[in-house]
């Protein structure tokens, strides 16, 4: 994965002219410098030059986004390795969160399967005086 991160300046500058690839690089370069706990709640939504679009379920997503947006715009750039985006803008749109599919809810186990079953769940149903 660090070798296609590597490679995109170069592509960048050969695909110029297929905005539709270069915004597919941007969002995954995007989701890579977020993180994986803020590409939940920032989500790009399109590219329109050198402006950055990204979703965000409300006002104080917004606000504390909006005051690391220097610091990401530079993190942005720098992954890319050319002067890419100029701009981000993080727009309230809760109804991008809704199409996200959610993610199924954890078990409290140390997630060890045998045979198909989930050992901290068989182990809850032993009784032990």
């Amino acid at each position: 994965m660090q070798e296609i991160f590597r490679t995109l300046p170069r592509l960048l500058r050969e695909l110029d002219a297929d905005t539709e690839l270069r915004e597919a690089m941007i969002f995954a370069v995007w989701r890579r410098i977020a993180g994986s706990g803020l590409a939940e709640h920032a989500i790009p939504v399109c590219l329109e030059g050198p402006r950055l679009r990204i979703a965000v379920a409300d006002r104080n997503w917004k606000r504390q986004l909006e005051s690391l947006s220097g610091q990401m715009l530079f993190k942005l750039n720098a992954a890319v390795g050319t002067p890419s985006v100029s701009y981000i803008d993080f727009e309230i749109d809760p109804s991008v969160f809704l199409r996200m599919p959610t993610k199924e809810p954890q078990p409290d186990t140390d997630g060890i399967q045998i045979a198909g079953h989930e050992i901290g769940l068989s182990a809850q149903g032993i009784d032990d005086p």
